[in-house]
């Protein structure tokens, strides 16, 4: 009923970790917080087992875009696709979710953007900023439009 600190993973200041197994290997993205409230960028770390030793895959950086940059819930698996949701800070924090189907391996790393949900698709969301589904289950982390006479 505790939280124990168990180890420190990487020593470095960042946001939005991600780990994730895959064939074998443990892949974690993370963006560096490299200007307070600010992470335009996301790196790849890899590691044989979820405690480490994590290393920079080869990739590295992996996106520097800022509408697809930083992580926005853990990897989906359909069948055989990996899906790695990331936040579109364009237009703001939290604005939407893309939806980016990645190839990885011990060598190489690629990304597709193949959806986005954005705050239009959702009725009263002002933002989306988070995705994440187990099973059947789907949960969004919106930021909700309120009547101007319920603003304190």
């Amino acid at each position: 009923d505790e939280w124990v600190f168990e180890r420190t993973l990487l020593h470095l200041r960042a946001v939005d970790p991600s780990p994730f197994s895959y064939e074998g290997r443990w892949y974690m993205f993370l963006s560096p917080m490299v200007v307070s409230g600010h992470a335009p960028f996301t790196f790849l770390f890899a590691a044989p087992q979820p405690w480490g030793p994590w290393t920079l895959h080869p990739e590295g950086c992996i996106c520097s875009d800022v509408r697809r940059a930083r992580c926005a819930g853990a990897i989906i698996r359909e069948g055989d696709r990996l899906i790695r949701p990331s936040q579109d800070g364009s237009n703001g924090y939290g604005h939407a979710v893309w939806f980016n189907e990645i190839r990885i391996s011990e060598d190489s790393y690629e990304e597709t953007p193949c959806a986005q949900l954005a705050p239009q698709m959702l009725r009263s969301i002002a933002g989306v900023h988070t995705y994440n589904r187990a099973g059947s289950w789907e949960v969004i982390d919106a930021r909700a439009l309120a009547p101007r006479s319920h603003v304190l």
